[in-house]
């Protein structure tokens, strides 16, 4: 299924492949993530591989004088090595000539030094942009104007109007309330130092009056400038409703203008802000134009196949290959530092490698990507084989009776990719609805493997199950997981007879019980050792006690009348204790057996278990760890129980393969599988179901699903053997699926490489271009 052996062409790079020669003189990996991963692969795998380095040192492109390629291409194209497995930036050239498969993202970005800090000098005016400003005081002329207007036609109260108005009110409210503050003297001298407070204030004021008690225009703009900066305005005492309304709002406003002014300054001054950043390719190119920047690549090849490919770097281009801002970093590796007016364009991870991923990172790097031109590396049209599934791809005829994508969200890619690449295509259905296999007999492919064979179609897009034969014989990339895995109907209530011994298990129960027999075995012992005082005895002691209580207590008490009636009733209550009690006491006031069982019992049941009155310690630790037993233990099954009664448990499903296999085989199971191509290529791969196999065949369980879509209800005893993405868009993900889905996988019996099968056995394909994985076609 997959070469030995294999010869690979690399080109080292302290960030993707680091290599040394071992004692044998053979080249190894000893770093680099692209590196690592290639030794990941060859051991999943299991294949040995030989490392060639290029002689010139080259990535590699087509000569364009001689024709020929140089480089690690020039090794893959005279046959030298088998492939190249490094990160590549490839034009239509590489394109064509190679067959391309990607293993990761590619994407070209630039970095530079990081922002330095704005100067100290505008850091006032920093706060509000400059629209804000301007806004501000706009809005405080205006307001100044149509305060002006207001107070123009309004009859305005100055100061000394104010004060002689006051002086009135208060002579009026000290005659009127003199009854009312006749208390004392010092009440009288602080009324009186309180009705004179308006004299006070007239011989304070200094303001002279207007004509016409009129106002100005610049005290009224004096007057909303000092609201503004939080001044004492009160030397205008307004009568109009409307003045007043706009005077508050002004307030409010200049309340939040100089909050916010003063919060966004001490942040400003705190932590300084830093220059804007070189954020888009178009800024990028306009710095180099204009501002002197150095553009720097790590190799000629990226000048005609990334810088060029962007149409605003076109004349960067020129300039880069001009002054030779060439950096070549694959011995010492990128600066640690940027220089300023510095720029250097390479793949975003080993920018991220070596400066740090933001907003950590030691130097800027920008989330722009200089792009390349794909539309000239992908087909402009594809003829494209399907077959119609109510879940992944959905389809219908359009005005011109030509086949389109509605839904399914592996149509959905299809269409996004489309559009993304700039590709155009024709669908073409398996009218027989054969995903196809290769022929025994004939050695002919069928189903849609067959028409991708003949060049019917260039490629499938869709899920599918492949096996040895199709990897060898097509390209395989995948596109997403895929996982085989079964549903059954979900597990039934289980019957309500059981429901009272479900809170604890067999084991808990047998423990219980033999925990109570111990300790009643010694408690017994213990009590035969000890003097034991019944019930008659100690209601004896307790009248004695009570009594004595009584006489020693009675002078403390004698309150009143009514604590002398309700007190004798407390004081007897020994007696009512005594009286109550009817249990015989035994010969030698000793104990039986049965009687310490049966209130080791109550005390489980939480029953009155009184009737012993024990003196020894060891006696009473054992019946308090005991009665904090009994307590967990009762309360652990009531809360048990009652989730039971509440949410009756369910019946167990099967959740492994092996469980399936069994049922299947001695329990009647029915497993349905969406085509037969799945039996051998799955049912057949899993050791457990190699007799199910046979009966799947024998018996014709198989469920077409592509048009009707799948049951709402699986029967009982029947399984449904799918892709687990189709089991959830049908039935729903857990733990809200209608249907119990495995999270055991149907394996197959064939390893595929790591980067197909990720973590999951199994995969999706489809036969598109790349740009990382170049393997000779």
């Amino acid at each position: 299924m997959f070469l030995k052996f294999l010869k690979i062409a690399f080109f080292p790079n302290p960030y993707l492949i680091i290599v040394q020669k071992n004692e044998n003189n053979k080249t190894e990996i000893t770093g680099g993530y692209e590196g690592l991963l290639l030794k990941d692969i060859s051991q999943a795998i299991g294949f040995d591989y030989e490392l060639l380095e290029p002689q010139d040192g080259k990535y590699g492109w087509r000569d364009s004088e001689t024709g020929q390629w140089t480089g690690m291409l020039g090794m893959l194209d005279r046959g030298e090595v088998d492939f190249i497995f490094q990160k590549f930036a490839y034009g239509d050239d590489i394109f064509n000539h190679f067959s391309v498969i990607p293993f990761s993202s590619y994407r070209f970005t630039y970095a530079t030094s990081k922002p330095t800090f704005e100067s100290a000098e505008s850091r006032f005016e920093m706060p509000f942009q400059a629209e804000v400003w301007i806004a501000s005081v706009a809005v405080y002329l205006l307001l100044t104007v149509v305060l002006w207007i207001l107070l123009f036609k309004t009859k305005l109260y100055t100061k000394e109007i104010a004060c002689e108005t006051l002086l009135n009110r208060r002579h009026k409210q000290r005659t009127n309330t003199k009854l009312r503050h006749h208390r004392s003297r010092l009440e009288k001298l602080v009324r009186s130092d309180h009705d004179n407070r308006g004299i006070k204030q007239v011989r304070r004021s200094d303001a002279s009056k207007n004509a016409n008690n009129r106002i100005s225009f610049s005290d009224v703009a004096m007057q909303t400038l000092k609201i503004m900066l939080n001044q004492d305005s009160s030397s205008r005492y307004l009568k109009s409703a409307s003045t007043k309304a706009v005077l508050i709002t002004w307030m409010i406003g200049s309340m939040l203008l100089c909050y916010s002014y003063s919060g966004s300054l001490l942040s400003f001054m705190t932590l300084p802000s830093l220059n804007k950043p070189i954020e888009t390719v178009e800024q990028l190119a306009n710095a180099v134009d204009k501002h002197g920047y150095k553009l720097h690549v790590g190799s000629k090849e990226i000048v005609s196949l990334v810088i060029e490919s962007n149409p605003l770097l076109v004349d960067t281009a020129v300039k880069i290959i001009k002054n030779d801002w060439i950096l070549d970093y694959t011995g010492k590796g990128l600066p640690r530092n940027i220089e300023a007016k510095s720029v250097h364009v390479t793949n975003v991870d080993v920018l991220q490698l070596v400066y740090g991923v933001p907003p950590f990172s030691s130097a800027f790097i920008s989330e722009d990507v200089i792009k390349f031109n794909s539309n000239t590396m992908f087909p402009k049209f594809l003829k494209i084989a399907f077959i119609p599934n109510t879940y992944l791809i959905i389809v219908q005829k359009n005005e011109n009776n030509k086949t389109e994508i509605t839904g399914g969200y592996e149509g959905r890619i299809l269409k996004d990719i489309a559009q993304a690449i700039g590709f155009g295509y024709e669908l073409f259905e398996r009218q027989d609805g054969i995903y196809g296999w290769r022929d025994s007999e004939t050695a002919q492919w069928t189903g849609m493997l067959g028409m991708l064979d003949r060049g019917e179609v260039d490629f499938i897009f869709q899920k599918f199950a492949y096996g040895d034969d199709i990897f060898n014989h097509f390209s395989v990339i995948p596109f997403s997981s895929y996982r085989f895995t079964y549903a059954t109907s979900k597990p039934t209530v289980e019957s309500a007879e059981s429901r009272f011994e479900m809170p604890f298990q067999a084991e808990v129960w047998m423990a219980s019980v033999a925990v109570y027999l111990l300790v009643t075995v010694v408690l017994f012992i213990l009590l035969l050792k000890t003097k034991l005082y019944t019930k008659e005895r100690a209601g004896e002691t307790l009248l004695d006690r009570r009594r004595k209580q009584i006489t020693n207590r009675k002078p403390r008490h004698q309150i009143s009348q009514l604590g002398k009636l309700f007190r004798p009733d407390r004081y007897n209550r020994g007696i009512q204790q005594v009286r109550q009690l009817g249990v015989p006491v035994h010969a030698n006031n000793r104990i039986s057996f049965c009687d310490v069982a049966m209130q080791t019992l109550k005390i489980l049941f939480n029953q009155d278990s009184t009737s012993l009155y024990l003196k020894s310690a060891s006696t009473k630790a054992i019946l308090i760890t005991w009665m904090i037993g009994s307590m967990l233990l009762c309360y652990s099954y009531s809360g048990s129980l009652l989730s039971f009664m509440t949410l009756p448990s369910l019946s167990k499903p099967i959740e492994t393969v092996e469980q399936l296999a069994n049922a299947v085989d001695k329990h009647g199971f029915k497993l349905h599988v969406g085509q037969k191509e799945v039996v051998p290529l799955i049912i057949e791969s899993n050791p457990f179901l190699v007799g199910a196999a046979d009966k799947i065949i024998k018996n014709d369980w198989i469920l077409d699903y592509t048009g009707k879509g799948l049951p709402r209800k699986i029967e009982a005893k029947s399984a449904h053997v799918l892709p687990v993405d189709v089991l959830q868009l049908a039935y729903g993900v857990p733990p809200f699926a209608s249907a119990f889905i495995s999270e055991d996988i149907v394996k197959r019996k064939w390893q595929a490489p790591s980067y197909l099968q990720g973590s999951e056995e199994g995969s999706s394909f489809a036969l598109n271009g790349g740009n990382s994985f170049l393997n000779l076609k």
